[in-house]
């Protein structure tokens, strides 16, 4: 309880791996949504970039709390 009052560990890289889910099971329900509709090209394309985008956004999030981290612990030393 004290990490999370007094903000010694970070929560939101846990977070952000659960949005990424999220955001995978978006992009798959969107494409097969336009698969439905008639368009079976554009339903994968959707798929693709969707995983695709949800991937890069994800790991930019997290490479700048891996960032912070690096800094606090040269900090310490």
């Amino acid at each position: 309880m004290r990490d999370l009052l007094y903000l010694d560990n970070m929560i939101i890289p846990k977070v952000i791996t659960l949005f990424y889910w999220t955001l995978l099971f978006i992009a798959v329900a969107s494409g097969l949504g336009t698969m439905m509709a008639g368009n079976f090209i554009s339903g994968l394309i959707v798929i693709a970039g969707g995983m695709f985008a949800a991937r890069v956004w994800s790991e930019l999030i997290i490479v700048l709390f891996k960032i912070n981290e690096a800094l606090q612990e040269i900090r310490t030393k």
